[in-house]
């Protein structure tokens, strides 16, 4: 069983290995799985694989069996000042993502009239006038994209009169 990371901001691999985290007591693993495109840090108890893309950049981060990696992790977290999230927090991300893109479709729709803490307003207004002069941009399946980029292309012609509003 694994459990896979991801950094937030990018983190130089070679950063990440030069040393600096030796005074946390976290150190590189050397063995023989380890090559250009994976690398291993430990604590001497624990071990995190680190998934390097080709840019030379940690793509992401793995904890294998019963590894307590949450020391290494925090190390990191601290040292590079980046918030790193395990794939369950992003599976909850989505989810609430999903719930909250149903929120405003629903809204455009007219079947809401509630908008929770966190609903771009002005987004959602600018995406309900649109649907309202273009109705085949809510054939949910394949055209919700469509109305994303419609409502992010109407926010930007829209930012003189609207200076400070970020929809997204």
């Amino acid at each position: 069983m694994s459990t896979d990371f991801w950094p937030l901001a990018p983190i130089r691999v070679a950063d990440l290995f030069d040393g600096r985290l030796q005074d946390v007591g976290v150190n590189e693993h050397h063995n023989t799985e380890t090559m250009a495109t994976n690398r291993c840090l430990t604590d001497g108890q624990n071990f995190l694989w680190v998934h390097i893309d080709d840019s030379g950049f940690v793509s992401s981060f793995s904890r294998y069996a019963m590894n307590k990696a949450s020391r290494i992790l925090k190390a990191i977290v601290n040292e590079f000042q980046v918030d790193i999230v395990s794939e369950y927090a992003v599976d909850v991300a989505w989810h609430k993502l999903a719930e909250k893109d149903e929120q405003v479709a629903q809204f455009i729709r007219g079947e809401s009239r509630d908008l929770k803490p966190g609903t771009i307003e002005i987004a959602t207004e600018i995406a309900k006038r649109l649907v309202a002069e273009s109705p085949d941009l809510m054939t949910w399946d394949d055209k919700w994209p469509n109305v994303i980029k419609a409502v992010t292309q109407a926010v930007e012609r829209s930012d003189a009169t609207h200076e400070g509003d970020v929809p997204f």
